[in-house]
């Protein structure tokens, strides 16, 4: 089948103003499907990259954190009495943030989230204290490990680490020093507290932490991750020293 302008067309003669218009159009019409599906395509596999970078990150973070949050002890000494409390008492309380529950979306700079304590306990032994009669026979004395642990916000990103405050040369098995990001893109964070009244190795506090994270460049595609981790020491809102 031949169009109408094809028809009694000269060997040598050239395209019309007409068919050049209409062969433009379909090509425009083509190019432009062409890119919508490649835009299409690169906007799904970035979305699902990020989602699956996010959601391991956050999961990463999280575990991390409740796994830190469940060591928080205050400081403490051994003998043959038993388990004293031993230091400053701002090492035995979890602060956490000023409110229960709590949020923040990320609008109010730097803030400290959660601060807490995680200690090893030390050793008073008669290697190096023969003339105390609580002292653990046999045993060389051991300082007592105190580290930092503190959730906060750091530009605009979610970040945790862990801080030595002391760390006596005595200390077998020395506790290192860390850092990591939480979420790179945080939209909100949520905080709350529920709260024993009777702490004991069975009965302790819980603490529930939600992050919600947001693409950079898609704002509606969201990840979201809660952990929840118990802690056997007291809290305190705000206050963080």
């Amino acid at each position: 089948m031949k169009f109408f302008f094809l028809q009694n067309r000269h060997p040598y003669q050239g395209f019309t103003l007409l068919e050049i218009l209409i062969a433009s159009s379909i090509l425009v019409l083509m190019m432009t499907a062409a890119y919508n599906i490649y835009r299409s395509v690169a906007r799904t596999q970035d979305v699902g990259h990020w989602s699956s970078t996010a959601a391991n990150q956050l999961r990463n973070g999280l575990g991390l954190l409740r796994t830190e949050i469940t060591r928080s002890t205050p400081p403490t000494e051994i003998t043959q009495k038993g388990t004293t409390l031993i230091g400053d008492a701002k090492y035995q309380i979890l602060y956490g943030p000023p409110s229960n529950p709590y949020t923040n979306d990320f609008s109010s700079g730097d803030t400290k989230l959660i601060e807490f304590f995680m200690c090893q306990p030390g050793k008073l032994g008669k290697l190096d204290a023969p003339g105390d009669s609580f002292a653990l026979p046999g045993v060389k004395s051991e300082g007592t490990e105190v580290m930092q642990g503190l959730l906060e916000i750091v530009g605009k990103k979610l970040v945790y680490r862990r801080t030595i405050i002391s760390q006596p040369s005595t200390v077998a098995k020395k506790t290192p020093e860390y850092f990591q990001e939480i979420c790179a893109n945080p939209k909100s964070i949520e905080i709350q507290i529920i709260e024993t009244p009777d702490l004991s190795v069975k009965a302790r506090n819980i603490i529930r932490v939600t992050v919600v994270a947001q693409h950079p460049r898609y704002p509606e595609t969201r990840v979201t991750e809660t952990m929840e981790a118990a802690f056997e020491v007291p809290f305190q809102l705000g206050g963080h020293p």
